[in-house]
């Protein structure tokens, strides 16, 4: 089975206003319900939005223009990015089996641990992914996880301290994450369930659980315009490009 998270947790504190991020209009149209709308033509059998749960009501709402397609649920989310992604396994799960589903049963008897299933994550916030990079993940992701990512355009520094410069890496070995990263449900719960407690405090994102546990994540090109929204100075961005794709639409 094929499935998408759509990540719709986040609080938006970095813009600051009445409401967060995903459910800001851009260029009229709520991110949220742009966001999935990119995911309503690609195959999935199930399609979950993940959500604060102070915000369900409101996400029901916005999408409510695809409320005739059955394969899209919404559920409260986590406290963290990995809490809401097992929230939407749990639903899987529990959907599957009848029979109600928690962290614990996931990552041991559950029938997600042990089968062949993939899910693609996605970032709420980044209402411009392209149905290409989608169906790319979903390909790639046959050798157990994918994640997009466009290369660097910027030279990058590390410091240790935050004052002086450490390090440059080459930049032609560095990428900037994007999502979907889209994944073997399984291995992904297999990896989890062997990482320390506090590796698992320290992962920010999937292709994190896959690497630490030494497992190979093919690249998918993204896309400069698959930004995420998370400054004033996106919001600016994200109407520029909704203009144009919404034009060329016509």
């Amino acid at each position: 089975m094929l499935y998408a998270a759509i990540l719709a947790g986040g609080s938006g504190t970095r813009i600051g206003g009445p409401l967060p991020k995903q459910f800001m209009d851009i260029g009229g149209v709520p991110v949220l319900l742009r966001t999935v709308r990119r995911f309503v033509p690609c195959p999935f059998d199930g399609i979950y939005i993940a959500c604060n749960a102070d915000w369900l009501e409101l996400a029901e709402q916005q999408l409510s223009p695809l409320a005739d397609d059955s394969r899209l649920h919404i559920i409260p989310g986590g406290s963290d990015r990995t809490g809401s992604l097992l929230r939407v396994l749990c639903a899987i799960e529990q959907e599957r089996s009848g029979k109600p589903a928690d962290e614990a049963l996931l990552l041991s008897g559950s029938t997600l641990a042990s089968g062949g299933d993939i899910i693609a994550t996605h970032d709420a916030a980044r209402p411009f992914v392209s149905v290409r990079c989608i169906n790319e993940s979903i390909e790639a992701a046959a050798c157990g996880c994918a994640g997009a990512a466009i290369p660097s355009a910027d030279t990058i520094l590390c410091s240790e301290d935050g004052d002086t410069i450490t390090a440059i890496p080459r930049r032609t070995t560095l990428f900037r994450a994007q999502t979907p990263q889209t994944f073997v449900i399984g291995e992904y719960l297999r990896h989890l369930a062997a990482a320390s407690e506090e590796q698992r405090r320290a992962f920010t994102d999937v292709c994190g659980v896959f690497t630490a546990a030494g497992a190979q994540v093919r690249i998918v090109p993204g896309d400069d315009c698959n930004l995420k929204i998370t400054t004033p100075l996106d919001i600016e961005l994200a109407n520029c490009i909704a203009t144009a794709q919404d034009k060329a639409a016509l």
